[in-house]
């Protein structure tokens, strides 16, 4: 799926922007400040409907409106769908899909698989297990049809478990539960082995050429004991649930963590190593979404070429243009993009005081 047409109203300093993009690689350069970062911003919020910046809206919304509007169109293979997200300082909420209203923002995030990498993607190894589960489940969401219905009926099952052991209800109406979380747990870690199988080779591959002569590890931990059944980690961890107040074990508390040997990569590897083994992982992903279900994501690129090497550079490039994948890249000079990106392959956009100027 190609981003053929965005359209950005009222959103940060962005002035009406209009344009149609390049379906490889479209470059949004200026100063500081100029609205590069937001344009990126745009286009995640578009597919995701939230921001990798904020949570807040008014922060998104310019300061003389009352509301954003965001509107793209995309083609496939066979069609063009128009998509479009609109919302406003009282709280209202708009999106649209192919003409339709939605009330969930999922179809519009499943048609366009949005990766983000950034200058600040090597906080993947420190921001907790919740920042790589989101990962995990990312490339399941995409690959895998089962994954999405069996994650919500996981955390319905959750919630209402976490809310009989809040209120302090007889086991039995804690444990009423067990069941349903049983077997869509055990469904889900299946899944998850699964698809972390299937991504080692491809980022072993990567990894040994980004980060040549270190030996790194993928790992998946699946949220409870490997020697025990998910039925009997509940029964085992019940005291523990009912002290605390909700449940302590789960898909929920799963992890995917690089190693080396049996040491994670951040409490060896430098910033700037860890910031090369995350953009493996992401690469990596996109690979993997391209050769599972012969889908490519957008690759949003935040301020990143311009800390690398020509060489490194070129590897990126490289695997980008492999993987056909549209890609938006913002802060970087032109001269960085001589020695890595054909002229023909790209267009240039000159971010200035929140206007859009295609070179």
């Amino acid at each position: 799926m190609l981003v053929r047409f965005l359209q950005v109203d009222g959103f940060r300093n962005l002035q009406s922007v209009s344009f149609e993009p390049s379906s490889q690689f479209n470059i949004f350069y200026g100063e500081n400040g100029a609205g590069k970062t937001s344009m990126l911003e745009a286009i995640y919020y578009l597919g995701l409907a939230r921001s990798f910046r904020t949570s807040t809206l008014s922060r998104l919304i310019q300061t003389s409106a009352d509301k954003l509007s965001l509107f793209a169109r995309l083609q496939n293979a066979t069609s063009v769908v128009p998509i479009g997200i609109e919302r406003s300082l009282n709280g209202f909420r708009s999106i649209r899909y192919d003409g339709n209203k939605l009330t969930s923002i999922a179809p519009i995030a499943h048609l366009l698989p949005i990766q983000l990498i950034s200058t600040d993607s090597y906080r993947y190894f420190h921001d907790g297990p919740k920042v790589r589960r989101q990962f995990l489940n990312w490339g399941l969401f995409h690959v895998e049809p089962l994954f999405f219905p069996l994650w919500q009926r996981l955390l319905q099952a959750l919630k209402q478990r976490n809310a009989a052991l809040k209120t302090k209800q007889p086991s039995n109406q804690v444990c009423i539960w067990d069941e349903e979380l049983t077997e869509t747990a055990e469904h889900i870690d299946k899944l998850r082995k699964d698809y972390v199988s299937q991504l080692q080779p491809i980022l072993h591959q990567l990894l040994s050429s980004i980060l040549k002569g270190i030996k790194l590890e993928l790992r998946y931990s699946r949220g409870w004991s490997t020697e025990q059944s998910y039925l009997s980690a509940l029964e085992s961890n019940i005291y523990k649930d009912r002290a605390i107040g909700y449940t302590t074990t789960g898909p929920q508390r799963a992890d995917l963590q690089l190693f080396i040997d049996d040491t994670p990569v951040q409490d060896l590897l430098s910033q700037g190593q860890q910031k090369l083994a995350s953009y493996a992982l992401y690469l990596a992903q996109g690979l993997h979404l391209r050769e599972a279900s012969a889908k490519t994501p957008i690759y949003l690129v935040d301020d990143l070429p311009s800390e690398l090497d020509p060489e490194k550079r070129m590897l990126l490039t490289n695997v980008l243009s492999g993987l056909q994948a549209q890609v938006f890249i913002s802060g970087i000079t032109t001269q960085d993009l001589q020695d890595s990106i054909q002229q023909e392959d790209a267009k240039l956009f000159h971010v200035k005081q929140g206007k859009l100027i295609e070179n």
